[in-house]
């Protein structure tokens, strides 16, 4: 809403100096604007995946795991091999490193994630490994870049 209350004047102000006449916002959007809750920034929203590493190259079914935190704290952590959903990930796990670098996010010793991925249904070959962070807010954070790995047989 503040939002369009911002476009309204700003287009009022702007049709004012390029036309020279009085700017006439209704006083009902004045004191709409004035209510109006300032937009909230967008939340910090951090994590890594730890293993497998860059350029790794993995077989059949294996732990993977990392750390995520967002500033209302991770509600979930979904993992997708090139694009496509895998699993979500078990989360609390201790990571008091992350504790210590990040103090200012709620649980970031307890940042840690794991699951298991079985690789042996995918393709021989190159792939990427991507970690998706939906924060207790509700905002999704894609971290990035993606990390490539390669399955052997």
């Amino acid at each position: 809403m503040r939002i369009s209350i911002v476009l309204t004047l700003a287009a009022a102000l702007l049709l004012s100096v390029c036309n020279r006449h009085k700017v006439d916002v209704p006083k009902e959007e004045l004191d709409a604007y004035k209510k109006a809750p300032a937009e909230e920034p967008m939340e910090p929203i951090l994590g890594t995946i730890d293993v497998p590493a860059r350029g790794a190259t993995v077989k059949g079914a294996m732990k993977i795991n990392g750390w995520a935190l967002a500033k209302s704290g991770v509600e979930s952590v979904g993992i997708f091999v090139d694009r496509q959903f895998i699993s979500y990930t078990r989360l609390g796990g201790g990571r008091p490193d992350v504790g210590k670098v990040f103090p200012m996010f709620p649980g970031a010793a307890t940042s840690g994630w794991e699951t298991v991925v079985d690789f042996t249904p995918m393709l021989e070959g190159d792939h990427i490994i991507q970690l998706q962070i939906t924060s207790k807010a509700g905002h999704v954070h894609d971290v990035v870049p993606p990390v490539p790995f390669k399955v052997a047989k």
